[in-house]
Order: structure tokens, then sequence, then C-alpha cells
């Protein structure tokens, strides 16, 4: 139960109790059960005992019990967790891992008998004191069918089953891990169906970045095989959070080229053509999209238009991007922190700020202190979504100009027919922008944030401005540029 990441469900503790020959022989001391399996009526005892310091909550979908308190989960992982022997821990992981595996689903798994009286009351001489007995372990498939109808994943394996299987020793882990989940077609569609892609990706890593120190040359080739793996769902694996049936075309679509040359990746694509048809017909006979490996990391798949500006955060932790709507894309979580729905024009956007800090209403101090452009320089908790969604946007087309908040409201909204010429802020922190249309020989100075114009220059010349500069040293400071030069 402490092992577990948020608890074991009552089947779930039974079943890798009696996996365990240990708890076995201390159960059943005098005499051979005909069932070999923990007693039911054993745990409700332990369970009563410990009643008041266990909690039963859902979690993956299942009713599980867990620690009630941190500090006695702090405590129990400090006494037994920690203080387990190498072959202790080898033996306790393992029974969990062929429990969700179902190593010994329907099979009779050995078991040693070491006390000379029950070898000789059963006469076991003969086979050592070894017999064979069905553990009757509950079934642990990736998928199944509820009683309505709908298909429903087994959630607790596919969170469970590679955090314990990460634990073993490499020449274990890795191998099992490669067959069962990560180049595993039915594994790894019903993970995207139900897991976040930082979960998929945290998988990936744990098993990448075993040390493959003295571990076997099947080791090394699968981490090999891994990394290519990894790099694919770069490209692809935030589309399959929506589209999970998509799996088999997005992975094939990439890899085919590497049929019959990678061990692992050849047997995910014969699964994909053998099993993917049941989600998507679609079967792809050549490589047809660029493969992972060629200078491109991230693919984003959230806009439908075309992407017209791209810009990153100072710590590059996220980017912003623009086209008929504003999305930005936390690139710690590979998450989708905000999208935003912009007003329908009959012309394209052009350019996007960012102000994650805008203040509305500032005080003399600040005049004074914060003259310089602070946009985004703080090194605290932009990594955080929360804080993502404190940003506005401050967007333009040729005709319009929006100061829109992360929710979609509009806070500032200016339209001219001769169109702008330009759309500049000049003071990120304040939210300060100028506004000069085309063929104009006048300069606006808004603040969005209190949607007031505050400032107004009229050059009252025969020339119109062909474009303003402002200074990075002060936004009180602009150069205009007239077309007569």
């Amino acid at each position: 139960m402490t092992a577990c990441r948020s608890g074991i469900s009552q089947n779930e503790l039974e079943d890798v109790l009696s996996l365990d020959d240990d708890v076995l022989k201390s159960v059943f001391e005098h005499y051979i059960p005909p069932v070999r399996r923990l007693p039911g009526i054993l745990w409700t005892r332990i369970r009563n005992d410990l009643d008041e310091y266990i909690t039963e909550k859902e979690v993956d979908d299942a009713p599980v019990i867990y620690w009630y308190h941190r500090r006695f989960i702090e405590v129990a992982r400090e006494l037994y967790i920690s203080n387990l022997t190498d072959t202790d821990r080898k033996i306790i992981f393992q029974n969990v891992v062929d429990l969700f595996k179902e190593t010994w689903k329907g099979k009779n798994k050995p078991f040693k008998i070491d006390d000379p009286k029950l070898v000789n009351k059963y006469k076991l001489d003969e086979s050592a004191g070894e017999i064979q007995a069905n553990r009757f372990t509950t079934s642990q498939p990736v998928e199944f069918i509820d009683v309505d109808g709908r298909i429903q994943y087994n959630k607790r394996k596919l969170n469970e089953l590679p955090q314990f299987l990460s634990k073993l020793a490499p020449d274990i882990a890795v191998p099992i891990a490669a067959e069962e989940i990560l180049f595993n077609y039915s594994f790894m569609h019903a993970k995207f169906s139900c897991s976040s892609f930082l979960d998929i990706q945290n998988d990936i890593d744990q098993f990448e970045n075993i040390s493959s120190y003295k571990s076997s040359d099947e080791v090394r080739m699968a981490q090999k095989e891994l990394s290519i793996l990894r790099m694919a769902y770069l490209l692809f694996g935030l589309l399959l959070n929506e589209y999970p049936d998509n799996y088999a075309f997005e992975l094939t679509s990439r890899l085919v080229i590497l049929y019959g040359l990678k061990t692992n990746i050849t047997n995910l694509l014969k699964q994909c053509d053998e099993q993917s048809p049941r989600h998507c017909a679609l079967i792809v006979p050549y490589c047809q999209i660029q493969p992972p490996g060629n200078g491109l990391l991230y693919s984003m798949n959230k806009h439908t238009m075309p992407v017209v500006d791209l810009d990153f955060t100072n710590n590059q932790m996220a980017v912003i991007s623009l086209s008929n709507k504003i999305i930005v894309f936390n690139m710690g979580t590979f998450n989708t922190a905000v999208d935003i729905k912009l007003p329908k024009l009959n012309e394209p956007y052009l350019n996007s700020t960012t102000l994650p800090k805008m203040i509305i209403r500032h005080t003399k101090e600040d005049n004074t202190n914060n003259d310089s452009d602070d946009s985004d320089n703080s090194s605290d908790s932009d990594n955080d979504e929360e804080k993502f969604k404190q940003y506005v946007f401050f967007v333009n087309s040729f005709h319009h100009v929006y100061l829109v908040s992360s929710h979609g409201d509009i806070k500032f909204h200016r339209t001219s027919i001769k169109g702008y010429s330009t759309v500049e802020i000049i003071n990120n922190k304040r939210g300060l922008c100028i506004l000069v249309e085309k063929n104009s020989n006048t300069v606006e100075c808004w603040s969005l944030g209190e949607n007031k114009l505050f400032s107004k220059i009229d050059l009252s010349l025969t020339s119109s401005i062909k474009t303003v500069l402002h200074s990075k040293l002060s936004s009180s400071l602009i150069s205009i540029v007239l077309y007569d030069g």
C-alpha cells in the first residue's frame, strides 16, 4: 500500500499477498490448503486493526485504501520501503508486476515447502517439497466492457505497472517494459486515451534514463529504440491526447521506414497493422511524414488556420502562437495552458504581444522606478499554468486592435477605416501603446488597462508618418519617421 502512488485496492492487495510465498508460509504453517491463496478474513482483521490510520478513496476510477495522514505515509516509507533489502524489494515489486501483467493468471505458480513434516505428510519427497498451485489472481486487462457496453480502461494497470517495473533491475525491467508497455499497441493506445502526454513522457523517461552500465545488449538496444519513440511522440503526442484512435496512423507514417531494422519498433508496427483497424481502418503502406531526428523537435496541432505570429516567454517555458485564436503552450508540461478564440474578422490577424504583468493603475512610485519594459523577467512560477492564465494579449489586424484576457474578454478595442500602419506596445508593464493610421500625421498614445487616450501628437505637416520607433530605455521617448525623410 505504501509503495503504490496513491494506495491499493483490496483485490490487488489480496492478490499481491497471495503471490508472495513468504506470506503464505507464515499463514499456512501446519497444513497445505486446497486453495493456495490468502484468506480474505485475515485481511479483514488486519484492516480492522488499522482502521483509524487508513482511509478509502477513489483513484484511477477504483476504490483504494491508503494512509489517512501524510505523516503516516512518511513514517511508513521510512520504516519499510527505505529499509527493504535488495532481495525483498525485488520479490515485492516483482509480485506487483506479475499481478498487473497477468503472469500467473489461470496458471500454477511453483511453491516450495520447507517444513520436513509437511513434506512427509503430503509425500512430496520426489519433488523436493515443490508443488504447483493456482493463486487465483484477478484478471488485469488493459481495457474491458462495462455493464452499459462502453469501453473502460484499466487505469490502475496503466499507471502502476510502469512505476513498479521501473524499480526493478534494468535487465529485468527494460525488456518487460518494451514488450508489455512501451512497444505494445493496446497499452499505448489505452494510455493515450486516458492519460496526459506528460505522464506518458514520464513513463518513457523512467526506462530511457535507467543506467545501462553492465546491462545486456538487449537493454541498450531497447533504450536506443525508446529514444526514437520519444522523439516521435514529441511530434504528435499532444494530438493523440485528443484523437488516440489515430495512434497507428501517426506512428506508422513516420516510423515504417525502420520496419525490419529495429526489433521493438518492428513489433510495434506489426501490432499496429493487426490491431488498429478496430480503431482506425487507415493503413499506411509507406513513410509519408518526416520521421524524427531531422531537426524537428516539437509539433503543436491546435491551430486550424495559418500561424502568423509566434513568441516565447523570456525563460522559454511557454510559447504563444497566433492565428484566428491565441494558444499558450506550456513547454514544461506539454499542455495547452490557454486557448482563446478571437473575434471573427474578414481579415487575418497580424501580430500579438503578451502582457503578463500589466499594471492597470500604477502609482507615482511605479512611474519613477518601473519605466522600462518589464515583461516576464521574473524567475518564479512562469511554469505554473495559473500564471499563464493571468496573461493579457494585445493583438491587431490591419483595421482592428484588441486587448484580450486569457478568458477571452475584450478589454480594449479600436477600429480604423483607413487601417493602421503602426501598432506597437511601448511599455509592457503599464500596457501603453501607440497607434498610427495609414497616411496619417497623428500619433495616438493609449493606456490599455484604463482604456484611455492619454496623449495625442498631431504633427500638422503635409507629409504623412512612415513609422514610429520607441526607446527601449524609456517609454516616454519616441522617434517619428516621415515619408519625406
